[in-house]
């Protein structure tokens, strides 16, 4: 039945469909070999990772504001990874700018972390039925809220995998409200 059908799907997209244009890109920064002799361990692909990571640091150090920047890194490795990033942004005085963070303890032992849950405040087992839960919670929990998520400019999470619809829904709500 479906391929009676071929000839009706399109492969290029109509003139009344847009195309999606790639935003602003950051440019990549040759990075200073002596400086980021912590990368050794990483392999190429890591170290592209490493370098656009680095590139977007830099560039927000010097000018403030370059484009957000959102990133997935699929395969092994990831947390050799996050633990040469850390050194990066302490090696440029700008640790306070990262946070680190898992779905599991486990996992957030390993890259010197914390989960998610803890990191944000999300709910330990329950799902709110409201959007007016993260109001509702106690000062200590929404001030760690703010120094978490307000102040830092990139998250970087292992795990991101194991996310739910659900627990995305309340990470919107958290970010929503701080």
């Amino acid at each position: 039945m479906l391929d009676d059908r071929k000839a009706e799907i399109e492969t290029q997209p109509s003139s009344s469909q847009s195309l999606v244009e790639e935003s602003a890109s950051v440019t990549i920064i040759p990075v200073d070999t002596e400086l980021y002799a912590h990368t050794d361990v990483l392999n190429e692909e890591q170290k592209c990772v490493h370098n656009i990571v680095t590139s977007h640091l830099r560039a927000t150090l010097e000018n403030g504001h370059p484009p957000q920047m959102l990133m997935i890194m699929r395969g092994t490795g990831k947390p050799t990874l996050l633990n040469a990033i850390p050194t990066t942004f302490e090696k440029n005085n700008a640790q306070h700018l990262l946070k680190k963070t898992t779905m599991s303890g486990v996992a957030a032992s390993l890259v010197g972390g914390t989960t998610l849950h803890w990191l944000t405040g999300l709910p330990a087992r329950s799902v709110p039925q409201s959007d007016i839960w993260p109001d509702n919670s106690g000062k200590e929990i929404k001030d760690r809220r703010i120094l978490n998520l307000l102040l830092p400019s990139w998250i970087a999470m292992d795990e991101a995998g194991m996310c739910t619809v659900d627990m995305i829904t309340l990470l919107s709500q958290v970010a929503g409200k701080v």
